[in-house]
Formats: structure tokens, sequence, C-alpha cells
């Protein structure tokens, strides 16, 4: 109370010492105009002027408007300068939010809304390393989701479509669990993106790949009907919108887009129940699956076995029986054609071992690699098994779908996988994280790798496999020299 009566008669001295002013300068003070140099002034017949205190109140009034007036065009010129009450001295305040990493925000957004291409991309490419970085950004979330879904509708290029798939797949990471409203938002265009035949492959396979990691992340009420939309992709039992373009071959696209829509069934999958999963299979998933085993894409084939593997894990927890029993016995609860169970698992271990020449080196290792795991599971009891050292936290999985679901992360986050716990929260949740440490590397606990595991036995060929084909890479680069002297 003493503060304020205080205040206020200092603002009553402030504005009586004010009217003296003014009936000064009313009265003939001719200071100014000299520079701020007192001349004698000379006596005048004439009889100064009076002011009543009315009219000294209105000029009062006058001056303060005027020299609020000057202050904010002050300001205009000087953007981002505020002036302190107290002292009147002139305070810098950042209007650009600018992190520690350099990442500017207002800057990025900007190039977003460019005409130009590149400077569109330019702004993508800033927003999502600095959300990988950890950066704030839930304030812009409405500004992000007009730009990408504007891009989204009819992009530029390839690049400019990934991208904004990308970030979508971010964004969920930021917006966490149980946010329908914003997977609504995004559900349409990538849905039209996907199915429109004039796009580009690869756009519609990332607009795929950011549809069902949106909805696994964010939705909760969208599941089952997201699951339709893969299983239809994967059976052929969809129609696409227009007319494919020279660039898109109607066989290739298809082989593709089945082979990621193989990939994310398996998230998307693991939201619903046992039995949900177990009716699915018998009624439409598995059938198809055995089909496409036999295509001569090596992704879909991957990704095919993988997804099978999975439900082959589903079985395996729905009932009592092991893989000691006879895994054709335990696929009857996959498929109801028994002929359609032994030549898939005839066909996969046939892969496993795999010696064709059709296809390169590299491709034949990836592929006899992915599928030894998914023989040793379904024949042999011997899991799957991942370990990954993340800032603060070690997780050790065995799992095909958390194994797929790093997969996926390592896409998204790139450089920004190893901090992912600390940065998304989410992540701590679907990963089931307790608590998480200070170390950069791990949890602080040297990490041994058991000698007979799953994750031994690769680390150990992998090594092979280098020390070959370094030892094959020396030769030939000898056999060279030789022939040049």
């Amino acid at each position: 109370m003493c503060m304020y009566v205080h205040a206020r008669s200092a603002g009553d001295a402030n504005q009586s010492a004010t009217k003296n002013v003014l009936r000064n300068n009313m009265s003939g003070f001719s200071g100014h105009r000299s520079g701020g140099r007192d001349k004698p002034k000379k006596e005048s017949s004439k009889k100064g002027k009076t002011y009543s205190d009315d009219e000294i109140e209105t000029s009062v009034v006058t001056a303060s408007t005027i020299d609020m007036t000057s202050k904010k065009k002050k300001g205009k010129k000087n953007k981002g300068v505020d002036e302190d009450e107290d002292d009147n001295t002139a305070v810098e305040v950042d209007n650009t939010e600018v992190s520690e990493d350099g990442f500017n925000i207002f800057e990025s957004l900007e190039l977003c809304n460019d005409k130009r291409l590149s400077k569109r991309e330019t702004g993508l490419e800033q927003i999502m390393k600095g959300i990988r970085q950890g950066s704030d950004i839930k304030r812009y979330l409405n500004d992000f989701s007009g730009i990408l879904c504007r891009i989204l509708r009819s992009p530029s290029s390839v690049k400019e479509a990934t991208l904004c798939s990308k970030l979508i797949c971010l964004l969920s990471l930021v917006v966490g669990p149980d946010e329908q409203t914003f997977f609504t938002k995004f559900e349409q265009v990538l849905k039209r993106a996907i199915l429109s035949q004039s796009n580009d492959i690869e756009v519609r396979s990332e607009a795929l790949f950011a549809l069902v990691f949106c909805c696994y992340i964010c939705s909760s009420e969208s599941n089952e009907e997201i699951t339709e939309f893969c299983i239809n992709i994967i059976c052929n039992d969809i129609s696409y919108e227009g007319t494919a373009e020279s660039h898109n071959d109607d066989e290739d696209s298809i082989a593709l887009l089945q082979s990621t829509a193989a990939s994310c069934l398996m998230l998307i999958l693991s939201t619903l129940s046992n039995s949900d999963i177990l009716e699915l299979s018998q009624s439409r998933i598995f059938e198809s699956l055995s089909m496409i085993l036999e295509s001569n894409d090596i992704d879909a084939k991957m990704a095919t076995g993988e997804l099978i593997g999975y439900l082959f894990e589903v079985a395996y927890d729905s009932s009592n029986a092991t893989t000691t029993d006879e895994p054709a016995i335990t696929g009857l609860m996959l498929c109801n054609d028994p002929n359609c169970i032994n030549e898939t698992l005839s066909l996969i271990r046939r892969i496993a071992k795999d010696c064709s020449k059709k296809i390169s080196k590299r491709d034949k290792k990836e592929q006899r690699t992915a599928f030894r795991i998914i023989e040793s599971f379904i024949f042999e009891d011997e899991k799957p098994h991942d370990i990954i050292r993340f800032q603060g936290c070690v997780v050790e999985t065995e799992s095909f779908v958390m194994i797929k679901f790093l997969e996926f992360l390592r896409i998204i986050l790139e450089d920004g996988f190893q901090a992912a716990p600390k940065t998304f929260p989410v992540i701590q949740d679907i990963l089931q994280i307790e608590y998480i440490t200070n170390d950069n590397d791990g949890d602080g606990e040297v990490l041994k790798v058991q000698k007979g595991t799953s994750s031994e036995k690769k680390r150990s060929s992998n090594r092979k496999q280098d020390r070959k084909y370094r030892e094959m890479t020396t030769e030939f680069s000898n056999e060279i020299d030789g022939y040049d002297d």
C-alpha cells in the first residue's frame, strides 16, 4: 500500500513540473531554435499571454501522446530494442528465437514459405535438424502443419515431398501419444499422395511410411483403419488414382509399396490384440505374404519375411506351443491351408541358403542374414536380439516389432538417434526405459556380449565378411597394378 501511494505522489510531482515547463515554453522561450544557446531576450511591449490550468492539462496529455508515438516509431526503426521504465536505458530484446545450436525457427519458417524450391528444401532441412537436436517447436505446430499439407498436395520435387514426410514423423515424436487431432490433419493428404499414380513412387512410399508411423505414435482411434489400408496394399486390393507416369512402372511401384506396407504393418499390428492379429492373418494376410516371397524384389522379400516371423511370434505367444513342436502345426493358427504353410516354410529355408548369382553379393548377403534370423526363430527357438547404447541408457530387445521400431527411428532421427530417449519422452514409454543417466554412451556399465548368442554370431560373421572383402579388394588392386606394369 505504501509503495502505491509513493508512486502516485511522484507522478503528481512530475506532472506539476511538466506544467511549469510548458508555461515557460508558451511564454516565449526561444533557446531551442538557437541550438541550445540562450540569447538575451528583448523586452516586449506586449504583455505575455496567460494560460489556464485546463489548457495546460490538455498540453500535458498531448505532449505525452507525442512522446509515446515517437517511441513507437523509434522502436520500428530499431527493431528488437525496448526501453527500461526505471532508468530509461535501452535494453536489447531478441525477438528471433535462436537456440544454443544456432537454430532460428522464424528464419526456417520464412524459407519454407519462399517461392523458390531450393529455399523451401533448405527450410525443411533446418527444421528437421532443429527437432533432432531437441529444439522446442510446439508453439509452431499449426504453422508447420499448414506448410506441410500445402506442399504435399502438389510437391515440386521428390526431395521436397520426402522431407515433408520425414518431418511429419519427427513432429509425431514431438507431439506424443493420444493426439488424434494431429493425425487427422495429415491423414487425407498422405492417403491422397499414396494413391495418386502421378506422384513418383518414392514420394508414395515415404507418404505411406509417414502415415503409419504418425498413426502408431499419435492415434489410438485409427489403428484398425490404417491396418486395413496397409493390408489392401499388400493384397493389391486397392484402387489407385490417375495414370502412371513414364517414370512409374506399375509392377515396380506395386512391389515397393508392398514392401513398405509389409514393414509398416508389423508396427501397426502391434497395437491390436493377438486374437485380432491371428484373425487377420487367417483371413487375408498370410497367403498374400507367401506370394510376395516368390517375387524378385529383395526389399519386398525381406520385409515380408520379417512380417511372417512376427506373425509366428504372435502365434507362439498366443498358445502353449513352442518351437519344439512342428512349425507347420503352429502355422495353422496363421493360415487354414496347410499346403500354403508348408510351401512358405520351405521357401524361407531356401532363401536363407540362397546362392544364386542373379543378384549382387551385397544384396545376397543382406537377404541371407535377414532370413537366417527368421529361420532360426521359427525352427530353432532362437529369438532375434539387438542391443542399442543410447545416451544415458542401454536398450536390449528380443522382439521383431521393437527391432523394426528401432530401425525406423534410425531412418527418421539420423544423427539424433543416440539421444532419442532424452529428446522424446514418447520413445522412453515405447521402449520401457525406466531411468536415464548422464552418460553419453550407454548407462555407464561395460557392455559384454555373451558367447553363443545371435548377436555374437552376427558380429563374428560380419567381421569375417569384412575381412574377406578387404582381402579381395587388396588382391584385385594388386592384379591391376600388375597389368599396369
